[in-house]
């Protein structure tokens, strides 16, 4: 039987996707606070968020975490051709996501 991951950890460790998740807030908070911000501000919280997004990703996947789907957890010893379906899924989004970012602020209109 495989180790899951306690989703209600006793106590938070400061951890790499943590910290650039607290990163990214500061970047996003200076860029509101200043009145006339420059865009490139912007790509440095994003990215940060981006990729704290996939470490939290590829950590559970590693753990084998069951992914909660249409009232339904997904097991890996159950379906694991769906559950790394699933998680191809989150990566491919995410990758998405931080190639749109990137196009969106290093090219602006």
């Amino acid at each position: 039987m495989a180790e899951y991951y306690d989703p209600v950890p006793s106590k938070i460790r400061f951890s790499a996707a943590l910290g650039l998740f607290i990163g990214g807030f500061v970047f996003f908070a200076v860029f509101f606070a200043i009145p006339s911000h420059p865009n490139y501000l912007a790509l440095p919280g994003w990215t940060a968020w981006i990729f704290a997004y996939f470490i939290v990703v590829a950590r559970n996947f590693k753990r084998k975490t069951p992914i909660p789907m249409l009232g339904v957890r997904v097991r890996f010893e159950e379906r694991p051709c769906l559950y790394r379906l699933s998680y191809g899924w989150l990566f491919f989004v995410g990758g998405f996501a931080l190639i749109v970012t990137l196009i969106f602020i290093l090219f602006p209109k």
